[in-house]
């Protein structure tokens, strides 16, 4: 799976000088491609991070694309009420290798506009409280109505 993936970006990346235009579809494509895999392939985490929201009437984009120049991000949900990023982080995301690169993201992430970011590891995302879970999304107020 992975392995497809990095395919798929090492035959796009080919375009990025030649063909801009094409580069831009194919990156539009693959994202769309790799966000549908990992909807299609959610964790139990996921599923029940989101039944949570669900049951608070927080409304969320699960697994939602952001576009950079020549590259995008995939974040596990994002509440556009509050402007935040929730990132559900799994085991591996100890690893020091890890660590690094999902500091590294967040920097991005932040340069992109997106600076409401909460990492919540798997294990406290499946037994945070309704209420907790409330309280760590209230950390961040919401966004004024555009309309309002």
């Amino acid at each position: 799976y992975l392995k497809r993936i990095r395919k798929l970006f090492d035959q796009i990346e080919k375009k990025k000088e030649n063909n801009p235009v094409q580069y831009k579809r194919d990156l539009i494509s693959t994202a769309e491609f790799f966000q549908q895999e990992l909807k299609d392939n959610q964790t139990n985490t996921e599923k029940l991070f989101k039944a949570k929201l669900k049951g608070l009437n927080v409304k969320y984009e699960f697994q939602r694309i952001i576009y950079d120049k020549f590259k995008f991000y995939i974040v596990d949900f994002y509440l556009p009420e509050y402007g935040l990023v929730v990132e559900l982080d799994g085991g591996y995301h100890t690893v020091n290798k890890q660590k690094f690169k999902d500091q590294l993201r967040t920097v991005d992430l932040v340069k992109l506009g997106y600076k409401r970011l909460l990492r919540l590891d798997n294990i406290k995302a499946e037994k945070i409280f309704d209420l907790d879970l409330m309280k760590e999304i209230e950390k961040f107020p919401m966004l004024k109505k555009l309309n309002a």
